[in-house]
């Protein structure tokens, strides 16, 4: 009995890891695929919420402040929330792209789509990044 719950506890968090990484895998390719549709026309207007897989929405009532792809790969949407504070998404598609800590934020506020804390210092290739505390200088 002692060796059937190890191995139930084993594969419920293997499966729980496992349906993070495929949310991730699938969530990144939608948000990324509908982010590159807007365009500059876009910029000041409220942009239409993005529903992720498992129901949460993202983006409501934000407006796009402004995007750019560096010439590294990094993509950077820059949205002003209803609060009125400044959010970003990044991705990078070739060079790692270090992204700061939000001082004011307990968890550092860079969050994947999951809502879980992104606790590593740079982009990892082609993940979603959300950031609490982008910097306008991003887009320039």
């Amino acid at each position: 009995m002692k060796y059937f719950v190890i191995i139930i506890v084993f594969f419920s968090f293997y499966a729980d890891s496992y349906d993070l990484e495929d949310f991730l895998i699938v969530n990144d390719k939608y948000v990324k695929s509908e982010l590159i549709k807007l365009s500059q026309n876009d910029i000041g207007e409220k942009v239409e919420a993005l529903v992720l897989s498992d129901g949460t929405k993202i983006l409501k009532d934000h407006s796009l402040v402004g995007f750019k792809k560096d010439k590294s790969g990094v993509m950077v949407y820059m949205f002003r929330s209803p609060s009125g504070s400044l959010e970003a998404y990044l991705w990078s598609d070739e060079e790692a792209f270090e992204i700061p800590l939000c001082d004011s934020i307990v968890t550092g506020g860079r969050y994947v789509l999951s809502g879980d804390v992104y606790t590593w210092k740079k982009l990892n290739f082609g993940q979603v990044v959300h950031c609490l505390c982008p910097s306008l200088e991003w887009l320039k």
